[in-house]
């Protein structure tokens, strides 16, 4: 490098190209326009960036370096954090990845489990993160879990598998089964009415030796009606019903116990009608405000609710604003709604079927009362079945899937599972590696489960809006590439790190793809049958390349710059051959001295080769990309005075 071009390269590198002036390692204001790479401010961030050598960095240098991908075999050991830790690169000491998704693969003797987000949990490599009322010794509480917060499961696992040490705060009590049980935690369970303390507890397990239904009816509270108790612990009274007392399982004990203690029953309750219950509706004599007895077989439960809402509350509504019921509608046979039937088209044959009725069960009347209405006309809703000949609207699809052949998808609705119209009338249902995408996934399938189906038709057909955990990236037209889901695929005389080699493409194969990358970014561990070595910059020179040739240490193997080379054979080789001075010309004595002349001229040749070798080489060791005037202009000088010697 010329005094100028250094100077210019101190006072002026901002004006100066990268070939005339090198990157700097920190500190070069070309930094990311063009000329030289940008300092890494983050994780690859800018993309291509290099690290700042400077300590005091935004992003210090040795920070940049560890984050870097390690490049070293699993089997090799490395400067601790010199390098992260990859799922295929991983060897000692390399630096476990920030991100967590980037933990896959990765064995926990290198990176160790995470509490949370760690995708090889449960998968072997990691214990499972623990699931609410699933849990087991070896999972682990997820700390970043929002549904099941980590306190929650932690204590929850205590009280499962270290119960015997947790106090009744942390784990109340239990009805059965708790090791605390007599131990001065929890009271003990009774063996006996009152035994083995007048403070014992029913043990609820249904097998034990005191049976529950015996203790709780015979272990009566003590306690006062405004004072609290341990859940169950005693059976509430008319005259002791403290808050957690249990309520008697005789329902004649009830009497006294206010419906706050314990509820009002379905059927049987004493206190129903007595101001502390709503009483039981009776047939015929039917309020507002009475309560349908589930229990009742001559006023059936369901008759009783709808005999409720057609005296208080369809009776006087129109079937345009209140829609006929298929049950117990009051208005059935008096204008608004079709009579029930009660046989076949009785009391006429445009009755429907009541769903509600004993004497002619649903199943039998549907069956029996196929729609004859066409199906472009409209009859009461469910009063009659459709069938492949007549669906009109309001028609009562068939139970049975084999009947809905023929029958319009807007009349019955198309089923997930088993439907005989699918690939018709209906989408046709999924097959796993042909599919298309209007087809239904079938939830009936065992073959291919309705999950997986859905799945692999979002990878198809919706990927562009699939993450690539769900849908990993695809090695040819991923329609994510370059657009943070997966990387951009690679372009010819465009590489880029982490872009990736398109597996279809004609234009730039993936075999040639892939080993132009070695050779762009990881030329020094790379063959020269694989990347050949280059003129200049080779980092593999005088290793599996020749040296370059450096002054004051030649070698009959070094490598020169082929552009040098050139220069220096076009100045020299073949020089213009000129006609003999005829001044020469010498006396005959003179020539008597020829031999002498002649080898005098031998030897100035030999010592002109000689100086043309060494600027030869002088030229050779030069690495700069282009010569300067004043350099250029010194060397065609002295091949000047060369050229005159001949």
């Amino acid at each position: 490098m010329s005094s100028l071009l250094y100077q210019k390269c101190i006072t002026d590198l901002s004006h100066q190209t990268a070939a005339n002036c090198p990157c700097l390692s920190t500190g070069d204001p070309r930094a990311g326009n063009g000329q030289c790479p940008a300092y890494c401010i983050g994780p690859n961030t800018p993309s291509g960036c290099v690290c700042d050598t400077n300590p005091h960095a935004y992003y210090p240098p040795q920070t940049c370096k560890s984050d870097k991908k390690c490049t070293e075999p699993s089997s090799s050991t490395v400067q601790t954090d010199s390098c992260t830790c990859s799922s295929t690169n991983y060897p000692t000491g390399c630096k476990c990845p920030a991100n967590s998704t980037e933990l896959t693969g990765i064995p926990q003797s290198r990176c160790e489990c995470r509490n949370t987000g760690d995708p090889r949990a449960g998968k072997g490599e990691c214990p499972e993160y623990c699931v609410k009322d699933s849990l087991t010794q070896q999972c682990v509480c997820d700390t970043g879990s929002q549904s099941y917060p980590s306190a929650t499961c932690e204590k929850d696992k205590k009280c499962k598998f270290e119960l015997a040490t947790q106090t009744n705060v942390t784990c109340p009590c239990l009805s059965t089964g708790d090791p605390r049980a007599g131990k001065g935690q929890c009271p003990a369970y009774c063996v006996a009415k009152d035994q083995p303390n007048v403070n014992c507890v029913c043990d609820s397990n249904p097998s034990a030796q005191y049976p529950p239904s015996t203790c709780n009816s015979e272990k009566k509270c003590t306690a006062y009606s405004d004072q609290t108790v341990p859940t169950n612990s005693c059976t509430c009274s008319s005259s002791n019903h403290p808050t957690g007392c249990k309520c008697p399982t005789e329902t004649s004990q009830l009497i006294g116990i206010p419906k706050t203690r314990c509820e009002c029953l379905s059927t049987g309750d004493p206190r129903a009608g007595n101001g502390q219950c709503p009483k039981y509706c009776v047939k015929g004599s039917i309020t507002s405000y009475c309560f349908c007895d589930t229990e009742l077989s001559d006023y059936p439960q369901a008759q009783c609710i709808q005999d409720q809402k057609s005296k208080f509350e369809l009776i006087n509504r129109k079937s345009t604003y209140c829609q006929c019921l298929s049950a117990g509608d009051p208005r059935a046979g008096k204008g608004q709604c079709p009579a029930y039937c009660t046989s076949k088209d009785q009391p006429n044959k445009d009755c429907a079927c009541d769903i509600g009725s004993t004497s002619y069960p649903p199943s039998q009347c549907q069956q029996e009362k196929q729609c004859t209405a066409s199906s472009s006309s409209q009859v009461p809703t469910d009063s009659c079945t459709c069938i492949e000949s007549n669906y009109p609207q309001g028609c009562k699809c068939p139970n049975d899937p084999q009947y809905l052949v023929g029958i319009s998808k807007e009349r019955c609705e198309c089923r997930t599972t088993e439907d005989p119209r699918a690939n018709g009338i209906c989408p046709a249902y999924c097959i796993k590696d042909s599919l298309i995408s209007d087809c239904e996934c079938d939830t009936g399938s065992y073959q291919y489960p309705s999950a997986t189906c859905t799945k692999d038709k979002a990878c198809k057909f919706e990927l562009i809006n699939q993450t690539n955990t769900t849908c990993p990236c695809l090695s040819t037209v991923d329609p994510r590439d370059g657009k943070g889901q997966c990387p951009a695929y690679c372009l010819k005389g465009q590489l880029i790190q982490n872009c990736a080699c398109d597996s279809d493409s004609i234009t730039y194969p993936s075999q040639t793809c892939q080993i132009d990358k070695l050779c762009q970014f990881n030329l020094i561990n790379q063959t020269q049958e694989i990347c050949e070595c280059l003129q200049k910059s080779d980092p593999r020179a005088g290793d599996v390349c020749p040296p370059y040739c450096v002054k004051g240490q030649l070698s009959s193997d070094c490598l020169m710059i082929q552009e040098m080379k050139q220069f220096v054979i076009k100045e020299v080789v073949d020089p213009p051959i000129t006609d003999p001075d005829p001044s020469d010309t010498k006396p005959d004595d003179e020539q008597q001295d020829g031999p002498k002349q002649e080898q005098k001229k031998t030897e100035e040749e030999s010592s002109s080769a000689n100086l043309i070798m060494i600027i030869s080489i002088t030229v050779g060791i030069k690495k700069e990309e282009e010569f300067f005037q004043e350099e250029e202009q010194s060397l065609r000088n002295i091949i000047g005075d060369i050229k005159q010697s001949y």
